[in-house]
């Protein structure tokens, strides 16, 4: 005939509070790993996917097919914005044409 076994009220609070301690020391360490191992990690992965994207690589045709000449002051809109370099429209004299932006500005509002 099996035994019960009876577990002793003391017994039983150094069991749970020996879990709860374990699941606070785990919390913990995953915390500490996450945010300074896999979080920075994770961050420039999606930095460098966003740098080297294949929309901007075509931009660095544009200044051979249409110029390079580009003007600060002159009026730009976003066209496919990147985050070290983007294409922009410039209006001049009424003609629309693209233009390589390399200098991490925004693009100016029209004025």
């Amino acid at each position: 005939m099996p035994q019960l076994v009876i577990v002793r009220p003391i017994r039983m609070a150094k069991l749970a509070i020996g879990f709860i301690v374990g699941v606070c020391v785990t919390a913990i360490a995953s915390f500490v790993l996450g945010y300074f191992y896999l979080y920075p990690e994770a961050k420039h992965d999606g930095y460098s996917l966003g740098r080297f994207h294949e929309d901007v690589e075509i931009g660095w045709k544009i200044p051979e097919a249409l110029g390079a000449d580009l003007d600060p002051n002159e009026p730009m809109q976003a066209f496919l914005p990147g985050k070290d370099h983007g294409v922009v429209i410039v209006t001049r004299n009424g003609v629309k044409t693209l233009r390589l932006c390399c200098d991490d500005s925004e693009a100016k509002p029209p004025q």
